[in-house]
């Protein structure tokens, strides 16, 4: 998570939040909804995909990776963005 700012100068406050455990989404969203809420700020949602600790990243390219090991990143994005705007998600 981001304490806000920008180097452009830009004074808005921001937070990045990680999802990639769906299990995490919504305490996650609603943490963040909080804590930029407090600051008059926005969230930023970025999707975490995993891949085993066998396989050598360098050999991957990025479209593979995604591929083959992001099949959720899309439904985790979408309950995170779902939990922000204060809708229920399933």
């Amino acid at each position: 998570m981001s304490n806000g700012g920008t180097s452009d100068g830009d004074p808005r406050y921001r937070l990045l939040v990680a999802v990639g455990n769906p299990d995490h989404v919504e305490q996650l969203m609603r943490t963040a909804r909080d804590v930029a809420g407090d600051r008059d700020g926005e969230i930023l949602v970025c999707s975490v995909v995993r891949q085993p600790q066998a396989s050598p990243v360098s050999l991957y390219k990025d479209e593979v990776i995604k591929r083959d090991y992001g099949e959720n990143e899309r439904e985790i994005v979408d309950r995170a963005v779902e939990v922000t705007r204060g809708r229920a998600c399933p």
